[in-house]
């Protein structure tokens, strides 16, 4: 069984050596609790902006910066969180696929134009990719 080696990206191992040390960082900063000063942490939360910071570097070249501000930018995380059920859906009912992407469908699905959510990341690679 093969995985993906991830050769194609220049300085994989290193930026991901980077942004795990900035999560430490990140964390030690903002969330290391004292015997005096209890400070807790979502950190299902913090991995999830870790993983997005990632993957916006790999893919981009630079961070969204979810860790950077500590919040779920362009409620990218919460939006996502709200359309799972209909992922599922789609996952047991795939027709639905088909159905979701008539040009019926088209308001509801996010564009590279929108502020929040999947749309803005899209944005975002199209703003990076125009540069």
């Amino acid at each position: 069984m093969t995985g993906y080696s991830g050769k194609d990206i220049d300085g994989l191992h290193e930026s991901i050596d980077q942004q795990i040390a900035n999560f430490i960082g990140f964390i030690e900063e903002k969330y290391l609790s004292t015997k005096t000063d209890s400070r807790p942490v979502d950190f299902a939360r913090k991995i999830q902006f870790l993983t997005l910071d990632l993957i916006s570097t790999f893919a981009l070249g630079r961070t969204f910066g979810f860790m950077d501000e500590d919040d779920d930018l362009f409620d990218y995380i919460k939006t996502t969180e709200e359309f799972l059920p209909l992922m599922q859906m789609i996952a047991l009912l795939p027709w639905l696929l088909g159905f979701l992407q008539s040009p019926l469908f088209k308001v509801i699905r996010p564009t590279h134009t929108d502020t929040l959510g999947l749309g803005r990341i899209m944005g975002i690679a199209k703003e990076v990719v125009s540069e």
